[in-house]
C-alpha cells in the first residue's frame, strides 16, 4: 500500500485511510516521510492503527522533530498486529500540547 499525500497534523488530529487491501501477504514495515517544524530535541510518537483512532497500534515510532517543515526524514519501523486482506489505517500523531506535530509526506507498508 502506497500513500502519498501531503498531510500536517495537529496534536488530536488523525486521518484515516480506508479499504487498504494487503492481500493474503500482511505487511511487516512501514515507511514514511515526515517533517516538523519541533526542535530536534522535542520528541513526538506517531501511531499506525488498524481501523480507528483507537483500533490497535501497528507501529508507534518514536520521532524527533526537524526544525523545520521543509526539512525530511524518511523512517522505516517494524510493524505488528496488521490484519492481513483489507483494513483501515488511521494515523494519529501523540506529541502531549496543541502546536503544530508534523506534516506527514508518504507512508507505504512493506
Amino acid at each position: 500500500m502506497n500513500g502519498e499525500f501531503r498531510k500536517r497534523f495537529e496534536e488530536r488530529h488523525w486521518a484515516r485511510y480506508d479499504r487498504i487491501n494487503f492481500g493474503s501477504r500482511t505487511p511487516n514495515q512501514v515507511t514514511f516521510r515526515y517533517s516538523s517544524a519541533r526542535p530536534g530535541s522535542q520528541a513526538f510518537t506517531l501511531e499506525f492503527r488498524a481501523g480507528s483512532a483507537t483500533g490497535p497500534v501497528v507501529a508507534a515510532p518514536g520521532l524527533l522533530g526537524t526544525g523545520s517543515t521543509g526539512t525530511f526524514r524518511e523512517i522505516a519501523f517494524n510493524v505488528s498486529n496488521l490484519p492481513a486482506g483489507a483494513t483501515s489505517i488511521t494515523v494519529v500523531p501523540r506529541a502531549g500540547d496543541p502546536a503544530d506535530v508534523l506534516e506527514l509526506d508518504w507512508f507505504r507498508f512493506l
